[in-house]
């Protein structure tokens, strides 16, 4: 129960920092370290659900965009980058570049976490 509450509190916080334009795109890492210190979650629960809420989040985000701008966005991105023009690897390497930035985040406060006691 514990690791589903940081999981939903995990996408909750992402999506909620994400709405402020004032703040800059990683700002979900902070909430993420404090989320998996808080919670006080052992580093490979904290790697994996941060790592897969942030890609959950972000790949749904990036689907509805996607979607409303009739990938318009994402072909574009694809044919600059080696990706085939494939607008679903742009969304694919968007969620998984997220997801680990936000793992890595949850991974360092679990260890640090477990240093400190």
């Amino acid at each position: 129960m514990k690791q589903f509450s940081a999981f939903a509190l995990m996408i909750l916080m992402g999506y909620v920092l994400g709405l402020f334009s004032f703040l800059p795109w990683y700002s979900f890492v902070f909430s993420t370290f404090l989320i998996c210190w808080t919670f006080n979650l052992k580093p490979t629960w904290a790697l994996v659900l941060s790592f897969f809420s942030l890609l959950t989040l972000w790949a749904v985000l990036a689907i509805y965009t996607d979607i409303q701008n009739e990938h318009l966005l994402s072909k574009k991105v694809a044919e600059i980058l080696p990706l085939g023009g494939s607008s679903n690897a742009v969304i694919a390497l968007t969620s998984v570049v997220g997801g680990l930035l936000n793992g890595l985040s949850g991974w360092s406060a679990a260890l640090l976490k477990r240093k400190a006691k």
